[in-house]
């Protein structure tokens, strides 16, 4: 189910970027929607299949030395049809050097892509958000993705079960809070998952 979607979603990001040549703004924003809708078809297919597996199945992880950046970078380049759909605008601050965590790599790449598409997806169009990376302690990871304006209740944004999942399985902590007009999600991951926590 994932691998021709897969490839139609890396062709349409190519076109998107120019590199079969140069697109007019009508091209562009017809290949956008093409590029969302098949990120979003990935999103469910992880969301509402493969997670709920993986969840019943015990929550194996797969851990290794993982770059916290590249998982950021690689999550927001799997929302781009969504950014440019909604014309939001997401403002990434990751400081330079931070330490690797143990984690699982492929389903934290899923959870934060879930997160960040359902915090876009609240958010009006044309608004802004924000993902930033912070050290918080000599023992773990602060990852908050927040919104301006976002709307829905907390509650209701779809994929924060799978999202929670993920995160708590690698012993970390997921909350939400609002300040004023922003909503941020708060994912702390530590530097290193518990014995008991790694399945391999």
């Amino acid at each position: 189910m994932r691998s021709p979607m897969a490839t139609v979603r890396e062709a349409a990001a190519l076109l998107v970027d120019g590199g079969a040549g140069e697109v007019n703004e009508r091209q562009k924003r017809l290949l956008a929607i093409i590029l969302d809708r098949t990120e979003t078809w990935l999103r469910l297919v992880d969301d509402a299949l493969v997670l709920p597996q993986w969840a019943a199945e015990g929550c194996a992880l797969h851990l290794q030395e993982v770059n916290v950046q590249e998982v950021v970078r690689e999550s927001v380049g799997k929302v781009r049809g969504l950014l440019l759909v909604r014309e939001v605008a997401v403002d990434v601050v990751i400081p330079e050097a931070l330490p690797n965590v143990m984690a699982d790599r492929h389903r934290m790449v899923q959870a934060l892509t879930i997160l960040l598409a359902a915090v876009i997806a609240s958010t009006p169009q044309g608004g802004q958000s924000r993902l930033s990376v912070t050290l918080e302690s000599d023992t773990a990871v602060q990852v908050e993705v927040s919104a301006m304006h976002a709307t829905g209740k907390t509650d209701e944004l779809p994929g924060l079960m799978s999202a929670r999942a993920v995160v708590e399985a690698h012993g970390g902590r997921f909350c939400a809070r609002m300040t004023g007009a922003a909503t941020t999600y708060v994912v702390t991951l530590p530097l290193r998952v518990s014995e008991e926590r790694a399945h391999e």
